[in-house]
């Protein structure tokens, strides 16, 4: 199973994949691919490194991939970033570095978090002074007016529409810190994209516990305008659709900790609780029978997929679900 996804994966990179083996020495795979170069972000962004050289950043998100890839581009500016997923942890961290005498300067809050919403956390910290003169930025997927009001009222200095780009992330660091900043509120400004909320990538939660499967439907997405994030199992399926926001969820089935069916039902009955309308979900399986597509349903999937998975029919449904039907050429 796992050779022939390495021979699809190669194909659809346009490459050739083989194996040389001699008896009592053992086996060597080799693979060849066509790749592209990847694309500079923007050819002019030139970032002045000596304005943020040093500075010390604390990252609360809920979001595992988020905290990666944030702390990654900060490492790269030489930015001291600490990364954790709770407002619990983020206290302990604010509170440590003061009582070392090393205070966090900027903080990057996302809106869900566990433990406590963003808004509120950012209200106990200025409301405390935990930090005076810290600048706190929210980067969130919403582009809710009530929100920006809400961070102009706390002080929050940025609003930061995800996805967040380079050049936008460290324009907004650049423009925001001010450590002798006034005691009056501060207008919070919007950093998005030119293009319009329709043009923005859909968010996919892709939960699977075969890195193989992943790679495949990986691939099998890499041309289409989606930001894809990563589930081993179902309870991490869980706990991040319940603090963040996906257009769509990619399941499957058989996986450790909690299977796909207990996961779809978890997310089903929290969706119930906020009393929000329910985000679209595949079942992605091996089995194919009629019973178990009706297990899927029951458990709240809106669609059973079976492996092998082809492309045509992985796009169909995505595209089914979250802009309506579509025709798929043979």
């Amino acid at each position: 199973m796992g050779l022939a996804i390495c021979r699809r994966l190669v194909d659809l990179m346009g490459g050739n994949i083989w194996v040389e083996s001699e008896p009592g020495k053992g086996s060597s795979f080799y693979f060849t691919a066509m790749l592209k170069a990847a694309e500079i972000e923007n050819e002019s962004f030139d970032p002045r490194l000596s304005d943020v050289d040093g500075l010390k950043v604390l990252i609360i998100d809920a979001n595992p991939t988020n905290r990666m890839n944030l702390a990654e581009t900060l490492q790269s500016w030489n930015v001291r970033p600490k990364a954790v997923e709770s407002a619990d942890q983020g206290l302990a961290e604010i509170e440590g570095a003061n009582a070392a005498g090393e205070p966090y300067q900027l903080l990057l809050l996302d809106r869900g978090i566990y433990g406590m919403d963003g808004f509120d956390l950012a209200k106990r910290i200025t409301d405390k002074m935990l930090l005076p003169g810290i600048t706190i930025m929210m980067p969130t997927s919403d582009n809710l007016s009530p929100d920006v009001a809400r961070c102009q009222e706390l002080g929050i200095a940025r609003y930061l529409i995800k996805p967040v780009g380079r050049t936008e992330l460290f324009q907004a660091i650049c423009g925001g810190i001010d450590l002798n900043r006034p005691s009056e509120p501060v207008r919070p400004e919007i950093y998005q994209d030119d293009a319009s909320p329709d043009d923005q990538p859909l968010r996919l939660l892709l939960v699977d516990d075969s890195m193989e499967n992943r790679l495949l439907i990986q691939a099998y997405l890499n041309e289409e305008p989606y930001q894809i994030d990563i589930a081993e199992n179902g309870q991490i399926a869980v706990d991040m659709f319940t603090s963040d926001r996906y257009d769509l969820v990619l399941m499957d089935i058989q996986m450790p900790v909690m299977d796909g069916h207990a996961a779809t039902s978890a997310i089903r009955e929290w969706e119930r609780q906020q009393a929000i309308g329910p985000t679209p979900i595949l079942a992605v399986t091996a089995h194919a029978l009629k019973e178990d597509e009706q297990k899927s349903r029951q458990a709240g999937c809106d669609a059973h997929l079976t492996k092998p998975l082809k492309k045509a029919d992985l796009l169909a449904a995505i595209k089914k679900y979250t802009q309506g039907p579509v025709e798929v050429a043979d």
